[in-house]
């Protein structure tokens, strides 16, 4: 008789726990709430006659663990096509702003081209060349790091669907230090993220 281990959660964490667990010779059982596993790794969606991803297509690659893992799996890994990516807004699809740092504008023209933004929105996301830098090291969600440097409407409506894609999670409950050190870093030394 095998041992056995409860799981509760049929999200890629849960998933990825029984897949581990079975690959260790231990009989994994996942309880999921919903009736499609995933989590927010969901499955595709109909809107019109258009598919949508609701949750995350894509992966970190500088995190090999994730390409790892899809190997084992037996998925195939594909490569970003060079058409972009869009974003889904009130508007209809717009593109994401191309080079850029997780949907994180490079310079100022970026932001005054940031499709899918107010005026107001642009505006405020400037606000991050002149912010003072954050000097008490606390730590702080994804989400509040980039509320106050760039604004609600660039990190709802731009930032926040890119990041959740790839983190699979919320970023007002991802913590900047663990997921985005980088961004953290860029505030330090260039006193703003969209000079980082």
């Amino acid at each position: 008789m095998s041992d056995r281990v409860a799981i509760v959660g049929g999200g890629i964490a849960g998933l990825a726990t029984a897949f581990h667990l079975a690959a260790a010779g231990v009989d994994p059982v996942v309880f999921e709430r919903d009736d499609v596993p995933g989590g927010i790794v969901a499955p595709p969606i109909e809107v019109v006659d258009l598919w949508l991803e609701p949750g995350p297509d894509s992966l970190a690659a500088r995190k090999p663990s994730g390409a790892d893992l899809c190997r084992r799996l037996g998925l195939t890994l594909i490569p970003p096509g060079a058409s972009g990516a869009f974003l889904w807004t009130d508007g209809g699809l717009v593109p994401y702003l191309s080079g850029t740092a997780f949907g994180i504008p490079g310079d100022v023209g970026d932001v005054l081209r940031w499709a899918g933004l107010s005026r107001r929105g642009r505006v405020r996301a400037l606000a991050d060349l002149v912010k003072r830098k954050r000097r008490d090291g606390a730590e702080e969600t994804l989400g509040e790091l980039l509320r106050r440097r760039l604004g609600d409407e660039a990190t709802d409506l731009t930032i926040a669907p890119l990041l959740a894609g790839l983190h699979a999670g919320d970023v007002d409950r991802l913590s900047a230090s663990a997921t985005f050190p980088e961004l953290l870093t860029w505030e330090q030394t260039q006193g703003s993220l969209i000079r980082g």
